[in-house]
């Protein structure tokens, strides 16, 4: 006799199959670690996890070198984009004020010129902010553990399928102290974009200290590069146009 035939009434229905209680708990488990924890059905039990379990010094120095990288190249992907917004922005000044001819008196291309660069500063001044990213632009000595803890309760919350309200409330109803502030876990999110970075505190990796040193170096390397290559490009912006 198959299974579906031992849950059938005698009339064909099904009939609703009744479970013990659970002997093997899944969820809010106390025995989980950092790398292995249990998945969480309450705000509670995931905020009390994170707030307790060790945090290898390892996974911390992970997430500020690569919160540090990652604000370093979008500080180079913003200044090309703001040099790109500015030299379309000279083009067409340059266009409705054409450059004075060669015989134009020296008090009138000095006034031009004078007129440019107040124009040009006054322009860039109103699109950076919109084009720089408002990230905070490092993690504080201070704060490396905390984060991590923070982007382990955003990233292992509950389920919000299954426990929206839970979910939620790891989100906007458990304050986290930080050195200089007290913030929701959403806050902190707004303020750094940790839930980006998971991956680099999911192991430790086998990376020596004097391989990160020259990790760093190269970066340094590729970025004072890019820096040479944007200083050239807002010299021709300022100067070549004259």
């Amino acid at each position: 006799m198959s299974e579906d035939q031992y849950n059938r009434h005698q009339d064909g229905r099904f009939a609703e199959t009744v479970h013990g209680e659970t002997s093997v708990q899944l969820y809010d488990r106390t025995d989980g670690t950092f790398f292995y924890p249990s998945p969480f059905s309450n705000a509670e039990s995931c905020v009390a996890f994170w707030n307790t379990v060790d945090v290898p010094d390892e996974i911390v120095d992970q997430l500020v070198n690569a919160y540090r990288a990652r604000h370093q190249a979008q500080v180079a992907t913003d200044d090309a984009e703001i040099d790109r917004l500015m030299l379309a922005w000279a083009d067409e000044w340059m266009a409705a004020n054409p450059e004075p001819g060669r015989w134009t008196p020296k008090e009138e291309k000095v006034a031009h010129r004078e007129r440019y660069e107040a124009d040009f500063n006054a322009h860039r001044a109103e699109i950076e902010p919109q084009v720089r990213t408002s990230r905070a632009s490092r993690i504080s000595a201070y704060d490396g553990r905390q984060l991590v803890r923070v982007l382990k309760m955003e990233a292992y919350r509950p389920n919000p399928d299954r426990y929206p309200e839970e979910s939620l409330a790891v989100l906007d109803k458990h304050p986290v102290e930080l050195y200089d502030e007290t913030l929701t876990v959403r806050q902190i999110e707004q303020k750094y974009g940790l839930l980006e970075l998971h991956g680099v505190t999911m192991k430790i990796n086998p990376v020596t200290d004097q391989g990160v040193v020259d990790m760093l170096d190269l970066l340094n390397d590729r970025l004072m590069n890019a820096n040479d290559a944007l200083v050239a490009i807002r010299q021709n912006t300022t100067q070549t146009q004259y």
